[in-house]
């Protein structure tokens, strides 16, 4: 075979640009590789700094085990996550005990406070579904300095608590806000509560919860509590919960009966019915709440069904002589009353 001194070149080329591609300081895969580990690390040490500041909070022991469970890893590289954060002094072990430093705490609430203002910001400002703010703000916390926080706070107006009603702590570790409310299975039958929390995972009975119209805010009436059936009233629907979604759901209860069970949607109402517009529902937030309320539908505007398109959706209403359309998801976020009972109201 013939010497060629532009293949050789050419294959001399090639050989040392595969080279640089995987050695090259900072750009090289070699270099990704390193970063994107020590990026990993350090996500999975705050992610278990924020799962043994909440388990702190509600008073429960964590160990490495539940750490592991917490983070989808095995017992091994759990192990090696609480090894990091005690060679840092944010964590310390005895025995099974582990205990967080002040600087563990003040790590673990701050990690806390930037995932629940994110999903406030995420439900107030933005259109995505409720589904998407947990798995947004699980990757934004890590991002969020201090000073972000704060500035983030201060345009929310300062939330106590996140949209699915856990509370936000402060930017100290003295400004905690207690949680609210018992757990909805221990409500008897007939009592009327207002729904202060809504556990986020697992994410399917979330779902769950959701699409049964159950959020924070919402008052409803338990009908029936026993071991084997638990329903109940939501915005005049009943809804039949399993354990599952009633284990996750917080309340308080309400010493009088809630007055505004007797909306409806304005999904429901009849063509040619006149209605009047008592409040946008509290799970309409964000952008979607902007638009309702530019478009009219603000306490005591009368709203009449005038036509449904051919495919029944959307529907056609008169607000203040406009006719507006709106589909059934979000003519669903309109409470309102019967134009009769209002007046009597």
């Amino acid at each position: 075979m013939n010497y060629s001194p532009l293949l050789a070149l050419t294959l001399g080329v090639v050989f040392l640009a595969a080279v640089a591609a995987v050695f090259w300081p900072r750009r090289g895969l070699l270099a990704r590789s390193r970063r994107q580990r020590r990026l990993t690390d350090r996500i999975l040490g705050e992610d278990a700094l924020k799962f043994l500041a909440q388990r702190e909070a509600a008073e429960r022991p964590a160990t490495i085990q539940s750490i592991a469970g917490s983070l989808g890893v095995d017992l091994n590289r759990a192990a090696l996550v609480v090894a990091g954060l005690i060679e840092r002094n944010l964590l310390s072990r005895t025995g099974d005990q582990l205990t967080l430093s002040e600087a563990g705490k003040a790590a673990g609430l701050h990690l806390i406070r930037a995932h629940r203002l994110w999903e406030a910001y995420l439900s107030q400002k933005t259109g995505y579904e409720p589904a998407e703010w947990h798995h947004r703000a699980d990757i934004r916390e890590h991002d969020l300095s201090v000073e972000s926080l704060e500035d983030l706070s201060r345009d929310l107006g300062y939330p106590v608590f996140d949209p699915d009603g856990d509370p936000i702590p402060g930017a100290l570790a003295t400004d905690r806000v207690k949680p609210r409310g018992v757990g909805l299975a221990g409500i008897a039958s007939g009592q009327w509560v207002r729904v202060s929390h809504v556990e986020d995972e697992p994410p399917s009975v979330y779902a769950a919860l959701r699409d049964a119209g159950i959020h924070a805010g919402l008052n409803m009436q338990v009908e029936t509590a026993s071991d084997g059936a638990f329903r109940v009233r939501v915005n005049g629907t009943t809804v039949d919960l399993g354990p599952l979604e009633v284990g996750n759901v917080t309340v308080e209860r309400l010493d009088v009966e809630d007055d505004r069970g007797a909306t409806i949607a304005l999904s429901e109402v009849p063509v040619g019915t006149p209605v009047v517009v008592e409040r946008l529902g509290e799970a309409c937030r964000g952008a979607e709440r902007r638009r309702l309320l530019d478009l009219g539908l603000v306490r005591g505007t009368v709203v009449v069904p005038e036509f449904r398109s051919p495919g029944g959706d959307p529907v056609a209403y008169r607000v203040r002589e406009s006719l507006v359309a709106l589909r059934e998801t979000q003519a669903r976020n309109v409470r309102v009353m019967a134009q009769e009972t209002q007046e009597a109201v």
